[in-house]
């Protein structure tokens, strides 16, 4: 029996081709227009109605005589079971335009790669960029960027790495946000070498200010627990003479903290005590670093010293010590 909603569906859909007058005439017409409204009646299908039955409404009108799909339409199915994350029906559309010969256009494989990379399906992703290579349409800076992205994001930094160097060599750069996301995961896999490539490309490159480099780094380091490399890179700049002002102290601090380096962390805030750089704001990370490993009194203690120094504790650090007091 066919679904109520189904037959409502083509009810509609059928008006929607009859005013178009899609039926005649076909290559002095627009289709893409008829392709939103059999999109729009799709997206409002109830939630009952499964993706098959919805793209039978894509099926029936390709039965009219003279109807046939082109790379929009196809485009259009393929980003909708992308939604939907019916692959499947993405893999029988991918299919069906290769025995049509129906040419994809960069915005197919633009659809393709960015779904199976955001379902973390790279396998089929890495695949779709590889046909992509062979075919017509080159992949551009976005296509890249969006596999280095999506192979960051799954653990397979090594294969960003590589494709990260292809664009190099096509003169393709990467924007800051996705810098920061190689370079923390170059160094989650302990790659240093790679990360002083990529650290040194963003400011050959792309012209990014050295200081500016130095704490991307610096965080990427702290952030993967690579605490001997950061402490390695704030020797460096120390011997280049390399002023490092508070940023670089916080982030260490809050490095050490996230590893257990407690001790550690206090030595860092000895330096900033006479350096005048100290505020409270780096009290209330340590302070976080002492609940984080269940030392309460540790944690109160240094509370109260920093009240005695003068420093306010900042809203978040009395947020923390009341949810921890309260447990």
């Amino acid at each position: 029996m066919v679904h109520t909603q189904g037959v409502r569906g083509n009810v509609e859909l059928n008006n929607v081709l009859q005013e178009k007058q899609i039926f005649s005439a076909l290559d002095e017409i627009d289709v893409s227009p008829v392709v939103d409204d059999i999109t729009g009646i799709v997206r409002a299908e109830n939630a009952m109605v499964s993706m098959e039955e919805s793209f039978q409404f894509f099926n029936w009108v390709r039965m009219k005589d003279g109807f046939f799909h082109t790379t929009k339409t196809y485009n259009t199915m393929l980003y909708i079971a992308g939604e939907a994350k019916e692959f499947k029906v993405v893999d029988d559309l991918v299919e069906e335009m290769e025995k049509n010969s129906c040419e994809k256009d960069i915005k197919t494989w633009a659809i393709l790669i960015s779904l199976f990379g955001k379902a973390k399906l790279i396998g089929k992703a890495l695949f779709f960029f590889e046909e992509m290579k062979k075919s017509k349409c080159k992949p551009d800076e976005k296509i890249y960027k969006m596999m280095v992205r999506s192979l960051c994001n799954d653990g397979k930094g090594e294969i960003a790495l590589e494709l990260y160097k292809e664009m190099t060599q096509r003169d393709m750069r990467l924007d800051l946000t996705l810098y920061k996301i190689l370079l923390n995961s170059m160094a989650k896999s302990g790659n240093v070498s790679a990360v002083n490539l990529v650290a040194d490309d963003m400011n050959r490159l792309s012209q990014i200010p050295k200081p500016d480099v130095h704490v991307c780094v610096l965080k990427s380091f702290c952030v993967a627990g690579r605490i001997r490399e950061a402490l390695s890179l704030i020797r460096d700049l120390k011997n280049k003479e390399i002023p490092l002002n508070y940023e670089y102290f916080e982030i260490l601090v809050k490095g050490l903290c996230r590893a257990g380096n407690i001790a550690d962390a206090m030595e860092i805030v000895e330096i900033m005590k006479k350096k005048n750089v100290v505020d409270a704001q780096v009290y209330g990370i340590i302070i976080n670093g002492y609940l984080r490993i269940k030392e309460l009194s540790k944690a109160l203690e240094l509370f109260q010293s920093m009240k005695e120094s003068g420093y306010q504790p900042t809203a978040s650090t009395y947020t923390e010590l009341c949810n921890t007091c309260s447990i």
